[in-house]
């Protein structure tokens, strides 16, 4: 693992992982405290506590992927310049694309949670969700798109689902689930999952099978390239979070007496 860093360098990666200062106001709404303002103003039925305790939840999720795109950052540092063994170009890729990895993780764990406080918000009937496949965060960008189009929370979400970033981190996130990882340059000699002879048409027509030896196939990205796909696709679930966070808080704070 990496050693300490000082604080210059800290500060210098600081400046790269997205402030997320601004969001802690959602702390102070607390299931409880939200049940009594809602209590007070006759709405004690209101799913606005449950979509307050998601949104608390999204940002604890929010917290651990900045630590991870800390930590990436933190780690290529370390062993491309720090390490006692420099350069550590093998050690630099392995934590950086495991941290890079959990910044996905994080980020898919994010979207669950705030499709789940959406659908509280919104009051969407869970019914009407099941009638198309794929994850929460899916069915209700797809609900949003059919049922509420040109809404603020549709155009976000719409938004960040069609961005090149967030598909590459969910992409990331699916594969490092259910399929090979992509390769990262650096990490070693590796090889795609797939039958590693060629079919190569020959001179008189003939269909040969050739295999090649002397290296592994080509990396999807470099280490900073993944580092700075999951980066980016934080920043923008960030920019989304904060807008529902304020939908929530003008909503709440309609139904408070005198509000």
């Amino acid at each position: 693992m990496r050693g300490e860093l000082d604080e210059a360098t800290l500060l210098e990666i600081a400046a790269k992982v997205p402030d997320f200062r601004g969001m802690f106001n959602i702390r102070q709404w607390s299931p409880k405290m939200t049940s009594a303002v809602l209590m007070f103003s006759g709405n004690a039925d209101s799913p606005l506590p449950l979509a307050g305790l998601c949104l608390n939840d999204t940002l604890d999720a929010i917290t651990e992927a900045r630590c991870a795109l800390h930590e990436a950052f933190a780690h290529l540092i370390w062993y491309r310049e720090r390490s006692p063994s420099k350069p550590n170009e093998l050690a630099a890729v392995f934590f950086g694309r495991f941290y890079a990895t959990v910044v996905a993780s994080c980020l898919y764990a994010s979207g669950e949670r705030l499709a789940d406080a959406i659908i509280a918000m919104l009051a969407i009937d869970p019914w009407e969700l099941s009638k198309s496949g794929g994850s929460r965060q899916v069915k209700v960008a797809q609900y949003l798109a059919a049922e509420k189009p040109g809404d603020l929370i549709t155009s976000g979400v719409q938004s960040l689902g069609t961005s090149d970033v967030w598909k590459k981190s969910m992409d990331l996130r699916n594969r490092w689930v259910h399929e090979q990882p992509p390769l990262v340059a650096g990490g070693g000699m590796q090889f795609r999952r797939r039958q590693q002879w060629i079919h190569r048409l020959a001179d008189n027509g003939e269909i040969t099978q050739v295999i090649t030896f002397g290296g592994g196939d080509e990396p999807e990205y470099s280490i900073d390239e993944l580092i700075d796909v999951v980066g980016e696709a934080l920043k923008r679930f960030m920019s989304l979070f904060e807008t529902v966070i304020r939908l929530f808080e003008e909503e709440l704070l309609q139904t408070r007496p005198g509000g």
